[in-house]
């Protein structure tokens, strides 16, 4: 009986010694260097794989490949109007074959006014910190006070159920200048 509690507390002692001293105490291994724990950290963390998800892009895609499910009814999404640098809060409130938008405040709404869209200006539609879509968008009241529309790669209009010429002309010159349009999108 002695014998066998000796071997189970021993057993233990070991067990115990091991789990908060994995290595033994007097191995090489004991006294690595910040360099070594380094590289040791990395190769079991997953985060420090390289990724291509730091470099911001325009998608190429039309209203026909899901962008209406993109922008549900009553989402919240950010636009950027290169023509002043704005970035814009919304809220999108409808529309079957292109989005209709409000401001989402009073501050955003003011940023809306400023831009005066008696004319449709090319914008960004924001899905992510690193992911845009090439949008047109005009101010045209039918039925919501300061309701916007915003159109994408080929969206129609409500009245005519037809592309819009020069919604499309602002998105083919996004596409053209991908490059410059991002830069202006990431210093906004």
């Amino acid at each position: 009986m002695k014998k066998t509690l000796f071997l189970f507390s021993a057993t233990l002692s070991i067990f115990l010694l091991s789990a908060i001293l994995p290595m033994p105490l007097f191995s090489e291994q004991t006294n690595i260097t910040n360099s070594q724990a380094s590289k040791i950290n990395d190769y079991h963390e997953s985060e420090v794989a390289p990724t291509n998800s730091t470099s911001s892009k325009i998608l190429t895609i039309s209203w026909t490949d899901g962008i209406n499910n993109l922008f549900t009814p009553s989402q919240v999404f950010e636009i950027i109007v290169p023509h002043n640098q704005s970035i814009i809060a919304v809220k999108r409130i409808g529309g079957t074959n292109h989005v209709d938008f409000v401001a989402i405040d009073a501050e955003n709404q003011t940023k809306l006014d400023q831009l005066m869209l008696t004319q449709k200006l090319p914008a960004l539609a924001k899905i992510n910190e690193q992911t845009f879509l090439p949008a047109s968008i005009y101010s045209y009241q039918h039925g919501y006070q300061n309701h916007y529309c915003m159109h994408f790669k080929n969206s129609k209009t409500d009245g005519t159920k037809k592309e819009d010429a020069f919604h499309q002309k602002n998105i083919s010159h996004i596409l053209k200048n991908k490059s410059k349009f991002l830069k202006i999108a990431n210093m906004a």
